[in-house]
């Protein structure tokens, strides 16, 4: 079997722009166990229940909720969350907002950046009738096979990951 990496630079980052309201993350004790399991939770609930990508961040110790700014989405973010072992976490909107720099960036917010571009890539991707994926996170397939062995069908498929290069451009490698 074969393996190919080709990597793509994204060449308009400089015609992206987005601003991001950040949420305190009351109720998590970072020395908790769970600790960790529950901010993705925290992450994947909401994102799936949002249908945008939230991510957080940490600042001075406390973690962060990151949502876009639209009132479409801000709207629907909920006061609070139960987590695991029953732990109820709140949302509480700090005044301080974060206007993303697709450009000049800095670890905290390439975390954001990369996510944000990650979930929208993979939306664009599953709504191309051309491909499947098995599951979130897995290969895309072409729904045509490559080649049908009896009544094996062998689909070409592809990983798609936003990637900082070494040269500090985002790229996108197909592997």
């Amino acid at each position: 079997m074969n393996y190919e990496t080709v990597i793509f630079p994204i060449n308009n980052l400089d015609q992206l722009s987005a601003d991001y309201i950040l949420y305190d993350i009351v109720g998590l004790n970072e020395s908790d166990e769970d600790y960790d399991s529950n901010i993705q939770y925290i992450i994947k609930n909401l994102s799936y229940k949002l249908k945008h990508p939230v991510t957080s961040i940490t600042r001075e110790e406390k973690p962060l909720l990151v949502v876009r700014n639209e009132e479409n989405i801000t709207s629907r973010v909920p006061d609070d969350i139960t987590v695991k072992r029953g732990i109820r976490v709140c949302f509480r909107q700090i005044a301080e907002s974060l206007k993303l720099d697709f450009i000049n960036y800095d670890d905290s917010t390439k975390a954001i950046i990369l996510r944000f571009l990650q979930f929208d890539l993979q939306t664009e991707l599953n709504k191309n009738p051309d491909l499947w994926q098995p599951g979130s996170g897995d290969a895309f397939f072409n729904n045509e096979p490559n080649e049908t062995i009896g009544n094996v069908s062998i689909h070409n498929g592809f990983f798609v990951r936003v990637t900082e290069l070494p040269e500090g451009d985002l790229g996108l490698p197909l592997m």
